[in-house]
């Protein structure tokens, strides 16, 4: 009866190691799958990550390109205002001073002085009309001037 129980109490014994280690099994498998299933997460993630790095890249590249764009018409803007008040104020003076004060005069080349002595009318309309056509003549020199 001893040895029976022995043999029972054996063969349970073995039963509960075998059972232990199916367990283990089953845990270790479980927890290789996690530790799979884990790399294919962070390797997804570092893709995500790195097509994002691209698309941004690619956005500063147009951004900067629209960037040095905008800054060259800001410029070639400001260097028309500035050609714009210039003008204005000649046109001012001279209508103001009657094309005879120093400052228009000043403001004036050789060509544009003799036109102004040569013209007799000094009604107002008149005179902002012919400084006008002198100022496009004067920019029309300029121009042929820049092309050069």
């Amino acid at each position: 009866q001893v040895a029976a129980m022995s043999l029972t109490q054996v063969a349970q014994k073995e039963q509960k190691e075998v059972d232990n280690l199916n367990g283990w099994d089953e845990r270790e498998l479980k927890k290789q799958r996690r530790k799979q299933s884990n790399r294919e997460s962070a390797r997804r993630s570092r893709l995500r990550k790195q097509a994002e790095c691209e698309e941004l890249s690619v956005r500063v590249a147009c951004l900067s390109k629209e960037n040095t764009s905008l800054q060259s018409e800001l410029l070639a803007m400001k260097e028309k205002c500035e050609s714009l008040t210039t003008q204005n104020k000649r046109l001012q003076e001279i209508l103001h001073s009657g094309g005879s004060a120093p400052a228009a005069a000043a403001a004036e080349d050789g060509a544009t002085k003799k036109r102004k002595a040569d013209e007799a009318d000094n009604s107002a309309p008149c005179k902002v009309a012919k400084a006008e056509q002198a100022v496009k003549e004067e920019e029309a020199e300029q121009d042929n001037s820049e092309t050069k």
